[in-house]
């Protein structure tokens, strides 16, 4: 995400603790209060030792890192860093450099995906029913799509030839994606290798959105791209009653 917010320092107390980004503070204000840190303790189990910071403040610096728009790893030590108001509200006296972010996501295991998945779901179950009422009585278009991600470089694990739009024979991965638009949420993710096509995801997709959306089942439209169009996926859209449009 590209940052086009003009940096300026905000005073937050007065014992003069400066900030450059009020909108992170804020935020991580709002996830203190609102018990979004939670589901996290419970449920994340990295296997590494803790020194000075741990797994979730590492990956509380990742989240951060995203608030204020860092587009690599590398920002953080100049976008972050330097901001202990922001650290504080995450029990740091300072966030932990790029370095120590690299450890902990080297360090994510497939286990581990299943646990932020698993967290993601139960955000969603907190918050989805503020957003859609159970007396709602429209119509909820979900896009379902696949987007690729060239990655050439040496270091990235699980790479592969695949089909990248105007990108002909590079490698990466393809990230698949069931998105609620009209509530801004997304209700399904998948990250996997390049040579993974998005009908092979098709019905996990599904599978989760009916999950997450169990109370308005029968009011959910499926928004597909043609490549989801081949027959095997059409009978199985058709054979399990779900409303779809296909392009």
């Amino acid at each position: 995400m590209q940052n086009t917010t003009t940096e300026f320092e905000f005073v937050l107390d007065a014992d003069q603790s400066v900030t450059t980004s009020p909108l992170l503070i804020a935020t991580l204000d709002w996830a203190k209060r609102s018990g979004v840190w939670q589901p996290m303790r419970r449920l994340l189990d990295v296997k590494m030792k803790t020194l000075t910071y741990s797994p979730l403040q590492k990956l509380q610096t990742v989240i951060a890192s995203i608030i204020v728009g860092c587009q690599f790893n590398e920002q953080i030590n100049q976008r972050l860093v330097p901001d202990p108001a922001a650290a504080e509200l995450l029990d740091m006296t300072r966030f932990p450099d790029q370095s120590q972010v690299n450890i902990l996501l080297r360090r994510l295991d497939d286990t581990n995906l299943g646990q932020l998945a698993s967290i993601h779901a139960e955000h969603l179950d907190q918050y989805a029913d503020w957003l859609i009422p159970n007396h709602w009585r429209g119509y909820l278009i979900v896009d379902i799509d696949q987007c690729g991600l060239v990655a050439n470089g040496k270091s990235y694990g699980l790479t592969h030839t695949g089909y990248f739009a105007r990108r002909r024979g590079e490698r990466g991965y393809q990230l698949s994606a069931a998105y609620l638009s009209s509530e801004q949420l997304t209700l399904a993710l998948s990250l996997d290798s390049g040579n993974v096509s998005g009908y092979m995801r098709l019905h996990e997709m599904i599978s989760q959105v009916s999950r997450r959306l169990a109370a308005h089942r029968r009011r959910v439209v499926f928004r597909l791209d043609a490549g989801y169009g081949a027959q095997p996926q059409v009978r199985y859209l058709v054979k399990h009653d779900y409303l779809f449009i296909l392009k």
